[in-house]
């Protein structure tokens, strides 16, 4: 008796797209957490030799890395709340109350990683004749 053949439905291409997004955005990541680890290496490397320079790479660092993933996310926030935007039920406003919450308090955290960053390069303690 033959097993008859399952036709490939719309719902698990979907699903299986899903995945794919999914399992590259883990690869991505797992890669940029490697070179970021090995930046902060060579900046604590630097910091043995000249402390003020290495101050310098690691705000560049907070300031490159906090644009990149607050901007992500702020701008996930700005497309909930669009995609939202003509809904009437309670369901779809709280979807887009929580897109504008996400783009605001990703605008704060990122506004707050550039005032580290300045407070970091700004910063001469530890360093002789400062």
């Amino acid at each position: 008796m033959a097993t008859p053949q399952l036709a490939p439905s719309p719902k698990r291409a979907l699903i299986a797209r899903r995945v794919l997004v999914l399992a590259l955005a883990v690869a991505l990541g797992l890669v940029l957490q490697e070179l970021l680890r090995q930046r902060l290496d060579a900046i604590a490397r630097l910091a043995e030799r000249d402390l003020l320079a290495a101050r310098a790479e690691l705000a560049l660092v907070l300031r490159v890395v906090g644009t990149l993933v607050l901007g992500v996310t702020g701008a996930l926030g700005v497309t909930i709340a669009y995609q939202m935007r003509r809904m009437r039920s309670a369901r779809e406003r709280f979807g887009a109350g929580l897109g504008v919450a996400l783009f605001v308090l990703s605008a704060v955290a990122l506004a707050m990683f550039w005032y580290a960053a300045a407070v970091l390069a700004a910063c001469r303690a530890g360093v002789q004749g400062a």
